[in-house]
């Protein structure tokens, strides 16, 4: 998912401004979001291994399915917020690498 402010970021699909599925795979995936004006984005991925289209955690909250964010952040007791994972887009063409974590 794709987000341009923190309203939703880092798990609310409705307040993502993309929202893309794949098909996960071994090795590295690419995808390509076009056309995005400048500005500040925040990215959050997970592998949604049986398919509930959440990202399952065990009794404490630790998830126990793949996920990652931009800037390959992490929280402290959470995920990151949108402004540590967030990320300045100012060309056309921005590579960006996110580390999945099991």
């Amino acid at each position: 998912m794709l987000f341009h402010q923190k309203e939703g970021f880092p798990s609310d699909h409705t307040k993502a401004m993309k929202k893309v599925i794949i098909p996960a795979k071994k090795g590295v995936l690419n995808l390509q979001f076009d056309q995005l004006p400048s500005g500040a984005y925040a990215i959050s991925v997970m592998h949604d291994e049986n398919r509930n289209q959440k990202l399952d955690a065990n009794w404490m909250g630790i998830p126990k399915e793949g996920y990652g964010f931009s800037g390959n952040k992490v929280g402290l007791m959470g995920p990151p917020s949108f402004a540590d994972a967030s990320l300045s887009i100012q060309r056309q063409e921005e590579r960006v690498t996110i580390l999945m974590r099991y």
